[in-house]
């Protein structure tokens, strides 16, 4: 009876993991997922090319919540992941088994997330009325509407971090770009580019290399990678995709550090692989040809050495193309 009983479940199981495959694969085309994965998505999904969701994975998009997934993600089996608003996953990012992302979070590109990694931009309410349940202490402070952002706070994980093993990333931290964050470390408070932080509390314990932003940034300089800070594709077969065009291609939104201490004006060599683009900084806008030419920005006040720009042409498929960078 045990014999029949089980292959009964395993022809269940098996119809149940065919009829997910074929939903999945007429709602969700091109995206690569395994028969056993849940997809419940009531929210928008938004992915790019060659992205794998494994064995067991559970993704639960809520209504009014966003998930983006870029080019080339892995998925491993039985992650989680859960938007509140919305989770954004960079191209080449890869997650591990067991890894759980639930809330406000964005991660970079060219990311490397170990297994069992936990990132919860959430937390409950245990001190408003200490003498109330935290269950209760949470309904309450939900149902006043102004105050339902308190409770959760974007995490943000930027470009090319590797995660360690069983690394619980706490709400509102940002771990910045070429970090590496050790097994079992508890990250709470914010971690500088280029750092290894490991402990519970994470501490800074070394740097990669010292992160010191230059005045002038040439695609061609081994040691200016890390100053094309996000938004371009630098990884080594991207470089090599770009060697014709004599620079990096940029996605529609890039950063740069760059040194502007003492100095007005920041210039670009840029060009386009399509039709005209607009390119903006800072509330300005300047038309950018498909030639290398010069185009320079007045920089804002801020004191940041990280420099937002945006390609704002209606054309998706034109790229930019950067050469160098300055500033005057």
């Amino acid at each position: 009876m045990k014999s029949i009983a089980k292959t009964l479940y395993n022809l269940t199981l098996n119809k149940l993991h065919l009829y997910r495959h074929l939903v999945n694969k007429m709602r969700f085309k091109g995206l690569s997922i395994e028969p056993s994965a849940l997809m419940h998505v009531e929210g928008d999904i938004h992915y790019g090319r060659h992205s794998l969701i494994n064995l067991g994975a559970n993704i639960i998009v809520p209504e009014g919540s966003k998930l983006v997934l870029g080019n080339n993600n892995y998925i491993g089996r039985y992650v989680e992941i859960g938007p509140t608003h919305c989770i954004k996953i960079g191209d080449y990012t890869s997650l591990q088994d067991r890894c759980i992302l639930v809330g406000d979070i964005e991660v970079g590109r060219y990311c490397l997330f170990s297994l069992n990694v936990l990132i919860a931009s959430g937390k409950h309410c245990f001190d408003r009325k200490p003498h109330y349940l935290i269950r209760d202490q949470d309904e309450l402070f939900l149902s006043e509407q102004y105050q339902q952002n308190k409770l959760s706070k974007k995490v943000i994980i930027e470009d090319d971090c590797w995660i360690g093993v069983n690394v619980v990333i706490m709400p509102g931290v940002r771990i910045g770009k070429g970090s590496i964050i050790g097994a079992n470390s508890v990250v709470t408070k914010d971690i500088p580019p280029y750092s290894v932080a490991v402990g519970a509390p994470a501490c800074v314990v070394k740097q990669r290399l010292e992160f010191m932003p230059p005045q002038e940034l040439c695609y061609s300089r081994e040691l200016d990678y890390p100053y094309f800070y996000s938004g371009f594709e630098i990884s080594a077969h991207e470089r090599q995709n770009a060697l014709p065009f004599e620079g990096f291609f940029t996605k529609q939104e890039f950063e740069l550090a760059l040194n502007t201490q003492g100095y007005s004006k920041i210039a670009l060599m840029v060009k386009s692989t399509d039709s005209d683009c607009s390119l903006s900084y800072n509330g300005e806008s300047k038309v950018v040809g498909s030639q290398f030419s010069k185009i320079v920005f007045d920089l804002s006040q801020s004191k940041s050495n990280l420099l937002n720009f945006n390609n704002n042409s209606e054309n998706r498929n034109a790229k930019l193309v950067l050469q160098k960078a300055w500033v005057e």
